[in-house]
């Protein structure tokens, strides 16, 4: 336990350096991503987590920060694939006072565009205006790259986003999430009920289920439905990752009409808790790294 708080201590005060200009954000990444990452991993990456790891420490190229922020992503989007629609923006804030005092009447879903899991909704009940502000300035203050070490969130431009509320008075839509690597989709993640029971099913491109589980949510009890738009969602993730070796995209069903969600590099910064780990070298064994980023 002392050990532990030390080296929390340690942590913190290797992250207010960085976050000061002190020292390289590189150093504080080195540390958290070392290789072998795990007994069974030699001098280089195999499996899919480990490569994600390594990409979060040695992947420097400008691309990712546009992948990672939320706003410049909209632009990118546009320009690179017009068969997918984008969620209407509602308000564009840079202090936590403007997005209080300038509430969208309609349904809609607050996010951050800095950074992840930074994200309050108006539905079922709207939160008062004291309890947006809160957030607002909290997310504000936080620059999320030095929470788990990914580059792509450093230092990145903050705003408080304001976008339509796709899904309907009883929940969210559900979110498909296409793991592209090298421009053809691999697995899709799906997650329901996100914020109320939140589970997590797998399956491959063509709808088969991957019987595992990755990370600590569990899987629906009835299976999702294939849907119907899923060669058109295929379509538009693989578009969507044309420019890297690796990219996820989520997407929502919605109505008909396929929504952009966001773009990833580094989906739970590595961590994913494979519990069958055939799986993961699998994958792993599909995904080529580059000799350098470019």
């Amino acid at each position: 336990m002392f050990a532990d708080r030390w080296s929390s201590r340690l942590q913190g005060a290797l992250k207010r350096s960085v976050a000061r200009g002190l020292i390289p954000f590189d150093w504080g990444a080195a540390r958290s991503y070392r290789f072998p990452a795990s007994p069974h991993a030699q001098d280089i990456p195999r499996t899919f987590s480990e490569k994600v790891r390594y990409k979060l420490r040695h992947d420097r190229r400008a691309l990712l920060k546009i992948y990672a922020d939320k706003l410049a992503v909209r632009d990118y989007v546009r320009a690179t694939c017009r068969d997918v629609r984008l969620p209407r923006l509602l308000g564009v804030h840079s202090t936590a006072e403007s997005a209080a005092t300038k509430i969208p009447a309609e349904p809609w879903v607050m996010k951050a565009s800095h950074g992840s899991s930074m994200i309050l909704l108006s539905v079922p009940q709207p939160p008062p205006p004291a309890e947006i502000r809160r957030r607002a300035a909290e997310w504000l203050r936080t620059d999320y790259g030095l929470h788990y070490w990914e580059w792509q969130y450093f230092r990145l431009p903050r705003h408080i986003l304001f976008e339509e509320y796709l899904g309907e008075a009883n929940g969210v839509p559900a979110d498909f999430k296409f793991y592209v690597i090298h421009q053809r989709v691999r697995f899709i993640e799906v997650d329901q009920d996100r914020f109320t029971g939140h589970t997590r099913d797998f399956f491959f491109p063509d709808w088969s289920p991957i019987i595992s589980r990755i990370g600590p949510a569990p899987t629906a009890r009835c299976r999702p439905v294939r849907p119907p738009q899923l060669a058109r969602m295929i379509a538009i993730a693989e578009a969507l990752a044309c420019d890297t070796d690796f990219l996820r995209v989520d997407l929502y069903a919605v109505r008909g009409e396929i929504y952009f969600g966001e773009l990833t590099h580094s989906p739970a910064a590595g961590n994913f808790n494979f519990a069958d780990r055939a799986l993961d070298e699998e994958l792993g064994r599909d995904w080529r790294l580059p000799r350098r980023f470019r």
